[in-house]
């Protein structure tokens, strides 16, 4: 009986470190996949913006950061800054 909870104990140790050393390998090709999916979308909606779009889109950032230039504490207020 002794024997068995020895080997038992001794395979569930391998088997976590197995997972151990392998998680960082795993970790890396699961987010290389993830970040190559999120920056083809990414591209594909730049893609499909016009001229105006990026106007549009420049003049609402520099709209808000004024706006928020102009608050007394950005860092606290951020959120009561408002732009349409």
């Amino acid at each position: 009986m002794r024997k068995h909870k020895t080997v038992i104990f001794l395979t569930i140790g391998f088997l976590v470190g197995i997972c151990i050393l392998l998680y960082p390998a795993f970790s890396d090709y699961w987010n290389s996949k993830t970040q190559s999916r999120a920056i083809t979308d990414y591209e594909s909606v730049l893609d499909n913006l016009n001229e105006k779009d990026y106007k549009t889109i420049f003049e609402r950032a520099y709209d808000y950061n004024k706006a928020l230039y102009e608050t007394d504490y950005p860092l606290v207020d951020y959120k009561n800054v408002s732009i349409l």
